[in-house]
């Protein structure tokens, strides 16, 4: 059954995978889905913060940050 209590929800979250940070397009696992990017308020997360700006700069023409030197931007925090 479902956890019950605070512990019984932290050992079960450790059972869990762990999720990856990459520039090549991914599934996601549990929905089921071929493509899947992962954006939440850009307060709370770095990676998404960078993401946000890379579909703002490339939506207006900007530029946007090579893949390589985003992906070591957002491992770095």
């Amino acid at each position: 059954g479902p956890p019950r209590t605070l512990s019984d929800m932290f050992q079960a979250m450790k059972t869990f995978q762990r999720s990856s940070v990459g520039v090549e397009p991914g599934s996601h696992h549990s929905l089921g889905m071929d493509c899947y990017s992962q954006v939440t308020s850009p307060l709370r997360r770095y990676g998404d913060l960078a993401l946000h700006q890379q579909l703002s700069a490339h939506l207006s023409g900007g530029a946007v940050v090579p893949a390589e030197e985003l992906l070591e931007r957002v491992q770095s925090t």
